[in-house]
């Protein structure tokens, strides 16, 4: 039976819950994929038990030479490896002094560099789930860290270094690029010029209404708020218990975008083109677009040029006097009901 038999085996018994405890793991799972990864397992010079550390005890210190660990293993009872076992291990290995340490509960294998800088998460090579990846990425990933070859020739901690070095510059560049988006965006000049363009072009391809720059800069102004919000924040959730469903307040309306609160408050005043639009409209609906926007070159608005009209238009329809059906100029314009 090659590696890969034993993971589709061992994956099924984590299925079924046939790991109960610590041992089962440790006997089930990790001396398991240990053996077929070439490790002497009967050889506890070279695996060794309950491996003493200043005081403390490592459940594995695999050992090159002999009776010199070069990595530890902490087992832990499934869905117990955490932050406090984490600490656990890193103590292990300060006193030790080994480069490479794996926290495991059978299905999660979490593969730390200790000496590396950060906290325990930024020091994390890889974690691997035996049941949410690919087969193919389990065995390479146990065989790049793990085989016995591997690490008694140094070649699995470069790996592990490479694959770390990797991670680091993936973080980097994620807590880089919201600042670079905000000094896109605030800082004025032919970069922002052209990314106001591009949105405003793409827009008015998608629904047949190019929006006005300043609507554009106002969207970006409120993207900087997304793109800096810590991503848990933006999508955690938590459903209320039955018990407490009552207490839990309705979400609080969005504000309206500044844009629109200009269009619908002209509508109060007459002689101006979204008042002028919604006389127009009331008189000879249903019609389309691209009458309307005839309607409004005849009265001398630059129609194509301005995203007004779109703006105009859309307060309507947020104000419920009209309804609108289709994309482009053939959209149909449909009056629904007089003004309050």
């Amino acid at each position: 039976m090659d590696i890969e038999e034993h993971i589709r085996e061992i994956r099924s018994d984590i299925e079924a819950h046939r790991f109960a405890n610590e041992a089962a793991v440790t006997l089930g799972v990790v001396l398991r994929l240990l053996s077929v990864l070439n490790w002497p397992c009967w050889n506890t010079h070279v695996v060794a038990p309950q491996y003493a550390i200043q005081g403390r005890r490592a459940d594995f210190a695999l050992c090159h030479p002999i009776d010199q660990p070069i990595a530890l293993i902490e087992v832990k009872q499934p869905g117990m490896s955490g932050t406090a076992s984490e600490q656990q291990l890193f103590e292990y290995a300060f006193h030790a002094g080994v480069p490479l340490v794996v926290l495991t509960d059978g299905q999660q294998w979490d593969f730390f560099l200790p000496a590396e800088q950060g906290d325990y998460g930024e020091r994390r090579v890889y974690k691997l789930d035996l049941l949410e990846h690919q087969i193919d990425e389990c065995l390479n990933r146990l065989v790049r860290y793990l085989k016995y070859e591997a690490v008694v020739s140094g070649a699995a901690i470069k790996a592990a270094r490479e694959d770390h070095h990797k991670v680091t510059q993936t973080r980097l560049v994620q807590a880089t690029l919201p600042k670079a988006w905000r000094k896109l965006v605030e800082e004025k000049g032919d970069l922002r010029d052209l990314l106001i363009e591009l949105i405003t072009d793409q827009a008015d391809t998608l629904c047949g209404n190019k929006p006005d720059p300043e609507t554009v800069a106002h969207f970006l102004r409120e993207s900087l708020t997304l793109t800096e919000q810590p991503a848990s924040d933006r999508t955690h959730s938590v459903k209320p218990s039955r018990s407490a469903a009552s207490q839990v307040s309705p979400p609080r309306p969005e504000p309206e975008p500044r844009y629109r609160k200009t269009y619908r408050d002209m509508l109060n005043r007459p002689n101006n083109q979204p008042s002028r639009m919604l006389e127009y409209i009331r008189k000879n609906s249903p019609l389309s677009f691209a009458d309307l926007k005839k309607y409004l070159e005849q009265l001398g608005y630059k129609v194509e040029k301005s995203g007004s009209t779109a703006a105009s238009l859309n307060a309507l329809k947020c104000k419920g006097y009209v309804k609108i059906d289709g994309r482009g100029d053939s959209k149909t314009i449909t009056w629904i009901r007089s003004s309050k």
